[in-house]
């Protein structure tokens, strides 16, 4: 059989590396989503990421003319290897996974810092500086930092902003499981005892209802307490008891940034209690006593 022309092994040739400058290209953009959706990963994924890494150098390295030969010792393996085999072996062994987890470790540490001082944590989430994988790790850390420390060596404010990050990226259980821990070592922390009580009021609502009652008699003069037992109130239907709570919380100047989402819904669902309760709070809002709506 008459072998292969010039012409047609050129063709083959070039076929090949196309075909392996577009797998690179698909590896790279892949390992790019990846690490965009997963800023801390863990050992298993750093795994993949690397193979992945060291699969896009391979192909892209097989349009290069010339050869790469490398020899040395993995652990205890002699490893020889040439071609695109060896750019494979290289990217592979020359960045090891501690460089990638030091770096995550670096910037979940960073996270940490940031969460020990600052006072308003919900703007690291609308700038979109705290993913999701972010959240489960504060949730893991601050359960760890609980245990090795005393209550009064805790940072309140660490331990509050990490929690409300977990409260608002989480499940809702996860976050009542995270802050039932948390009160047990802090049990006087109003901030603290609102938002558990709004993660309650998500998953069991007859529950947090009965929480804020004994919340509002133990903290008279904490009025987010009422605010949060309306919106527990709303979700079980008791649409006057909501109304009156609202009705208290407008009239002691409760600078509540929701009041608008949570007074349309009663609206919406019992317009004859409803109307009163909004019709104040237009009025308030209009005058400025109150806040007008916003995202929390």
């Amino acid at each position: 059989m008459d072998g292969l022309g010039e012409e047609e092994i050129r063709r083959v040739s070039s076929g090949e590396r196309w075909f392996a400058a577009i797998s690179g290209l698909v590896f790279l953009a892949v390992l790019v989503y990846i690490a965009e959706r997963v800023p801390y990963p863990t050992e298993w994924q750093e795994f993949l990421f690397r193979i992945i890494l060291a699969l896009a150098g391979a192909a892209f390295a097989a349009m290069i003319a010339g050869f790469l030969h490398i020899e040395g010792r993995f652990q205890r393996t002699i490893l020889r290897a040439g071609g695109g085999l060896a750019v494979f072996a290289l990217i592979y062994l020359v960045n090891p996974p501690k460089l990638v987890s030091h770096n995550a470790h670096n910037n979940f540490n960073l996270l940490v810092s940031k969460l020990s001082y600052i006072e308003h944590p919900e703007r690291l989430i609308k700038s979109g500086l705290v993913s999701d994988s972010d959240a489960q790790k504060l949730n893991e850390f601050i359960r760890g930092y609980l245990k090795e420390r005393a209550p009064e060596e805790l940072n309140r404010k660490l331990v509050r902003n990490a929690a409300y990050i977990v409260y608002r990226k989480s499940d809702a259980l996860d976050a009542a499981k995270l802050y039932e821990a948390i009160i047990a070592k802090i049990p006087d922390d109003p901030r603290i005892l609102e938002h558990y009580a709004f993660a309650l009021v998500t998953v069991d609502p007859r529950r947090a209802k009965e929480k804020l009652e004994m919340l509002i008699k133990e903290y008279p003069g904490q009025h987010e307490f009422v605010f949060t037992h309306a919106v527990a109130a709303l979700a079980l239907d008791e649409f006057d008891v909501a109304a009156a709570d609202f009705h208290h919380c407008l009239d002691k100047r409760l600078q509540a940034t929701t009041y608008e989402k949570w007074i349309k819904i009663l609206l919406g669902k019992k317009p004859d209690v409803g109307k009163e309760v909004w019709e104040k709070y237009e009025k308030l809002r209009n005058s400025g006593e109150v806040p007008a709506q916003q995202e929390k």
